[in-house]
């Protein structure tokens, strides 16, 4: 925990918004996944890195469910029925499929790269960002003036124009239209509609669809409730 940083943001209404806590959670959820879910029989041991970027879980094991469900909740299955009872038991583990959602919300509420889960034949690995999308490349993937549009697209919570684009990043159009070419062709955007309509957005996996889906009425809902008590 103390690898992270509690950042000071305010909310349209002036209000603290929680950073720090949303991440404490999704970390306690990976590492609670991680050692529940690890297939012990073997000689490979869980691993937790952390880089710069990224928080990486890693462990022994295929998941028991497809890795398209883990952030939806919709479905659990539990390699070590011992040890996930005695998390719960003593309080430290969320109800059964619910760590996934939480993992998600974390990169909601703090403006992440959405967390990854793949799996195989022998490993699992679960990454939780702490860095938006923009900056969750290296340098060598990306130039500073894609990385400009990048960030432009994720501070909007919509797809932006050609000109929109222009607008936010200061750069002409014709390097606006060559950066937005490149990030096309790298697949880290994609193109809505056609001609004078057409928008650019953030190019969303099945995982992050299904997700954002289940996750944002519980958001919604929590939002409602603060200002109903105000």
């Amino acid at each position: 925990m103390a690898t992270i940083e509690n950042r000071f943001e305010l909310n349209d209404q002036g209000e603290r918004i929680d950073t720090f806590g949303s991440m404490h959670v999704a970390l306690r959820e990976g590492l609670i996944n991680m050692l529940m879910h690890a297939d012990y029989s073997g000689e490979t041991p869980v691993i937790l890195n952390n880089t710069t970027n990224y928080f990486e879980f890693i462990n022994p094991g295929k998941m028991k469910i497809p890795s398209k469900d883990f952030f939806t909740t919709s479905k659990t299955s539990t390699r070590n029925p011992i040890i996930s009872k005695l998390f719960i038991q003593i309080g430290i583990g969320e109800r059964a499929g619910h760590g996934g959602e939480k993992i998600y919300e974390c990169a909601l509420i703090n403006k992440f790269k959405f967390p990854e889960i793949n799996t195989d034949l022998t490993h699992t690995t679960l990454k939780i960002w702490k860095v938006d999308l923009a900056n969750s490349f290296s340098g060598k993937q990306i130039t500073d003036r894609e990385r400009l549009v990048l960030k432009a697209l994720v501070s909007q919570s919509h797809s932006l124009t050609h000109k929109e684009l222009e607008n936010i990043t200061h750069l002409s159009r014709s390097i606006t239209s060559t950066t937005i070419a490149n990030l096309l062709q790298k697949d880290l955007i994609k193109r809505y509609g056609k001609t004078k309509s057409t928008k650019y957005g953030i190019q969303p996996t099945t995982e992050q669809v299904l997700a954002q889906a289940q996750t944002i009425p519980d958001l919604v809902r929590s939002i409602l409730n603060i200002h109903a008590d105000h």
